[in-house]
């Protein structure tokens, strides 16, 4: 049995998603080759706006200089024009008496309030 090149199971498994009218814009390579064009045209009058989303999330190890290494973080990023929109802080303390053991959990949300999603 002879086996395929990985050209022509590519060109193969194409043949499986490409419709025949596609099928003379596949080049030798099983590849599609056709150039891709926009067909809504934009006037004089038109407004485009385009919106990019980054997102990043930044996780430090729980080590005894974590919050220094946090507090770093954010202030690298002020400087480089971001802005607070939430703030969110825990604190816990403890206190154990023979029989006895008290945990007390607080917590601090700063937000700006046009941050705030709305309440259903």
């Amino acid at each position: 049995m002879a086996q395929k090149s990985p050209v022509h199971e590519l060109a193969r498994i194409s043949d499986l998603f490409v419709s025949s009218s596609d099928q003379e814009e596949i080049g030798p390579t099983g590849l599609y080759e056709g150039q891709g064009t926009c067909s809504d045209e934009v006037g004089d009058e038109s407004e485009v706006e385009e919106t990019v989303t980054v997102c990043k999330r930044i996780a430090y190890s729980n080590t005894e200089n974590a919050q220094e290494k946090i507090k770093r973080s954010l202030f690298k990023y002020l400087e480089e024009d971001y802005m607070i929109c939430r703030v969110e802080l825990k604190k816990t303390k403890e206190m154990s008496l023979p029989g006895t053991k008290k945990r007390t959990q607080e917590e601090i949300l700063i937000v700006l309030k046009d941050s705030l999603p709305p309440i259903n």
